[in-house]
């Protein structure tokens, strides 16, 4: 069983947290997790060590920049009641600012990161990380280490920098949400995350 990141984006509007954007599934009569489109929330990806780094979660790497702090009292009707509707299998919840995330470098802050790979592959990896231009990439093929194609598996750690292992992150939320803000500050945009299993 897996772990996934349910994050939802507010705004602060004459001191009332609100969505940000429309939820197409709001009704009041949603009763189930299913009943949320996958386009309502900001961000859906499975990272276990974005999760670490953002509240703890599976951080193995002792990789968590932010402390977990539960459900904001003031979250908005629709993301409380999505978060209700998880029931037992919501834990760790947690919110952040854009003044929050903002305040990561993301440039030049680096994460360990640890995987297993083949070692013909990890031998590519670390060679590159000699040269100007690593071969980072290389990072994302780590999805065959379960398969019966990988030869010589070899558990490694290295040191990532955020703006690779996140980008993803990076770009759909932090600079999303930047986007999405109009004249709003930045602690007035705000994630509510949770996971499920």
């Amino acid at each position: 069983m897996g772990t996934d990141i349910h994050l939802f984006a507010e705004k602060k509007v004459i001191n009332i947290w609100e969505p940000l954007q429309r939820l197409h599934w709001y009704i009041e009569e949603a009763v189930e997790w299913y009943s949320i489109p996958d386009e309502d929330e900001l961000y859906i990806d499975r990272d276990y060590h974005l999760f670490g780094f953002l509240a703890g979660v599976r951080d193995y790497g002792n990789n968590q920049r932010f402390p977990m702090k539960g459900i904001p009292h003031d979250v908005s009707r629709e993301i409380l009641k999505a978060f209700n509707i998880w029931g037992l299998d919501a834990h760790s919840a947690s919110f952040l600012t854009l003044s929050e995330l903002k305040s990561i470098d993301w440039d030049n802050d680096i994460i360990s990161y640890s995987g297993i790979m083949a070692q013909k592959e990890l031998l590519k990896l670390t060679e590159s990380l000699q040269t100007e231009s690593p071969r980072w990439e290389l990072l994302n093929d780590l999805a065959d280490w379960m398969g019966p194609r990988m030869k010589s598996p070899t558990e490694f750690t290295i040191e990532v920098p955020i703006r690779v292992l996140f980008r993803s992150f990076y770009e759909k939320v932090v600079m999303g949400l930047d986007q999405l803000k109009g004249n709003l500050s930045d602690d007035q945009i705000r994630i509510v995350f949770w996971f499920a299993n």
